[in-house]
């Protein structure tokens, strides 16, 4: 690619003196950019502010001189990962993305399954954009095949990649964690629209319909058929010829009884017991 992006700002200074320059770049719908630059244009100091801001959020832990580059790492990782949060506008809502050649070569939103991974640590450090990402993850549950999309591409549109057999188990997972470290039941309540369709479920139905599709995928031999894409380790189908994951077994026999312990908190004993059923 032959291409630059720069910035000119012709400036004629006297000895001793100085100029702050400020830029701003990305994406926006029209009707914002003047407010955004206005806001911003009468800020003090906010390299400053969002210094402090982070030293603020970052996770600090003292695990003895041995092992002070732990903390050190642990710091970095939950910048790193909070840092990656971009808004989707047509979505109205806020994801963790991979980043990357995929997000910024391709313009895609890759992949369903990292959202969620993503969430299990920012429950506990965002509990807000947590809930963010699992009403943008159940948003892409379409009505008639149940199977959701490898990830989404611009204007938040599905990005399909054939068929996969965890995805199902990352939504069970991640609702799971979020669930239960916050007890808070009433999210589970919350209406939520099917992709392309205007029927909607609450969130807590959307679950139930995933666990679904997640049990039509068992194989003859105990495992999930993997269909075209396969597990997290994809086109493991194509390239190695995988007919059904083993993984995912492990994964779901974990993620069900933790999702039973939710439907407990919320008095769903039937879908409880039929959880803890399936995970034996």
């Amino acid at each position: 690619s032959r291409m630059l992006f720069a910035f000119r700002a012709p400036l004629s200074l006297r000895p001793g003196q100085s100029v702050t320059l400020r830029y701003v770049y990305g994406m926006a719908r029209p009707r914002r950019i003047a407010g955004l630059v206005a806001k911003y244009r009468v800020a003090r100091a906010p390299l400053n502010t969002s210094e402090r801001t982070w030293a603020a959020y970052l996770p600090k832990a003292n695990f003895g001189a041995r092992w002070r580059w732990v903390a050190r790492e642990l710091a970095w990782d939950g910048y790193l990962l909070r840092s990656a949060t971009v808004y989707e506008a047509d979505c109205g809502e806020h994801t963790i993305t991979q980043g990357g050649y995929y997000q910024y070569g391709l313009g895609l939103n890759l992949g369903y399954r990292s959202w969620l991974h993503y969430l299990l640590p920012i429950t506990y450090s965002d509990p807000e954009l947590a809930r963010e990402i699992l009403l943008y993850s159940v948003s892409l549950q379409p009505r008639g095949s149940l199977q959701f999309p490898y990830g989404t591409g611009p204007g938040c549109t599905a990005f399909n990649l054939g068929t996969s057999d965890d995805f199902d188990f990352w939504l069970i997972l991640a609702a799971s964690q979020y669930g239960l470290a916050t007890r808070d039941a009433s999210f589970f309540n919350k209406q939520v629209g099917f992709y392309h369709s205007t029927q909607k479920a609450t969130v807590w139905e959307h679950i139930k319909l995933a666990f679904q599709h997640q049990e039509s995928l068992l194989g003859p031999h105990g495992g999930y058929l993997a269909g075209t894409t396969g597990d997290w380790s994809d086109l493991t189908p194509k390239y190695l010829g995988m007919t059904e994951s083993m993984l995912v077994p492990a994964q779901t026999a974990y993620a069900y009884p933790r999702l039973a312990q939710l439907a407990d908190l919320r008095g769903d004993r039937a879908f409880a017991a039929r959880l803890r059923a399936s995970a034996a």
